[in-house]
Formats: structure tokens, sequence, C-alpha cells
């Protein structure tokens, strides 16, 4: 009977424990899931949907941490991202979007991903993202208006990864909390005098540039404590 009674109770555990680790899922993968607990939603990934827009629906859960919106077809986001005013980590790798101003609406921000698109400028109102430390904009090869990231003071990771540079951006050595900073696959030949400012450096990526050995070892010498990727 006391063995009969130990593996009861053994078995309501583990129950119990499997409805632990249910209650406290913090992604979804299905919208529908979603909205039936829209108010306890922290995290959502739409990967690869075939979505055109982002979904009105989706605006529904607005105390959205993560939202995941990665290899969709996504040509536009309109100014109804803004309900989702608690979004910190925001990936729209991968669609077709052309101008994502509408996102600098969301001012907790720290993360934005918005490689591979079609971008075609960085919107004025970038440093509305005040707590942004960590933008990719990599692989968008027309894009312009890199100096409007110039008041990005809190940015530590910036990747700037193929996207039709010819010299390096002005303003970007202002930006003195810079980590991590990635040029590469550009056509830039030479870096400004005061790069050396970038105190915080850890990286800098600059390989396939037009960059030569000459400045590459001036690079060393301003940064010392930087680590450069050829």
């Amino acid at each position: 009977m006391k063995e009969v009674i130990k593996i009861s109770l053994l078995l309501i555990i583990i129950s119990c424990s499997r409805q632990k680790v249910d209650n406290t899922k913090t992604t979804y993968f299905y919208l529908d899931e979603a909205l039936a607990q829209c108010d306890k939603v922290k995290s959502i990934s739409l990967i690869d949907r075939q979505l055109t827009k982002v979904p009105d629906d989706i605006f529904k859960l607005s105390n959205l941490i993560w939202l995941d919106l990665q290899f969709n077809k996504i040509v536009e986001i309109n100014s109804d991202i803004c309900s989702l005013r608690n979004v910190e980590i925001l990936k729209l790798t991968k669609n077709l979007i052309k101008n994502f101003e509408a996102v600098t609406c969301l001012t907790s921000l720290r993360k934005l991903d918005v490689r591979n698109n079609k971008l075609i400028q960085v919107p004025d109102s970038i440093d509305n993202l005040k707590l942004l430390e960590d933008l990719n904009l990599s692989n968008n090869p027309d894009l312009g208006g890199l100096d409007n990231l110039a008041e990005m003071q809190v940015l530590k990771e910036l990747r700037i990864s193929n996207i039709g540079l010819k010299q390096f951006p002005q303003g970007l050595t202002s930006i003195e909390t810079l980590e991590h900073l990635d040029i590469s696959f550009n056509e830039i030949d030479s870096v400004p005098e005061d790069i050396g400012r970038l105190k915080n450096l850890k990286y800098l990526i600059i390989e396939s540039t037009n960059i030569n050995k000459e400045t590459i070892d001036k690079l060393k010498d301003m940064l010392p404590n930087t680590i450069i990727a050829e």
C-alpha cells in the first residue's frame, strides 16, 4: 500500500511539474494561440509565414516584448505598430520593407534587426529610439541616411555590412558607446582620423572593404584594444 501511495504522489509531482512548464511558456508560434491570452503574451515568433503585412491581431498583444517577423514578404510597417509600446526586440529580417520610420515610435526598443530588406533611408526620427543598443541594417545595398545615427548615444552594436557605402559615414565616431561595428563588404577605402574616439570598441569588422594595409596599421595604433577583423 505504501508503495502505491509513493507512486501516486510521484505521478502527481510529475504532472504538476509538466503543468508548470506549460504555464511558463514564453514564446508563441501561432497567433490564434497567443490571442487566447493576450495580456500574458510577451513573445511571439511568426517566421516564414508568407505574411505581406503585420497582422492586425498582433496589435492586441499590448504586453509584447519580443516580436519576430523574419522571412516574410512584409512591404510596409504602418503606424498601428505604435500600440506595441513595450516591444524591446523587433526582428524584421528578410522582408521587402523600404521604410521603417513607423518603427521609431517604439521607444522601448533595445534591439532592431532590419537586415536583408529594401531599405533606402535611415529615418530622421531614428533618434527617438533612445534605448536602442543593437541595430542591424546590413544587406540593404541602397541604404542612405547613415548620418542620422550620430545621436544614438547608447548604441553598442551596429552592423552596416553590404549597404553600398563608398565612405565611412560621418557621425559614427560620435557614438562613443559602440562596442561592435561591422562595415564589411562596402567600398570604403579610408576611415576618419577621429575614429580613435571609440574607446569602447571591442570589434571592428572591415572584411572585403578597400581599406589598405597602411590604414589598417594606423587603425591598430588608434584602437589598440580593438580586435580588427580584416
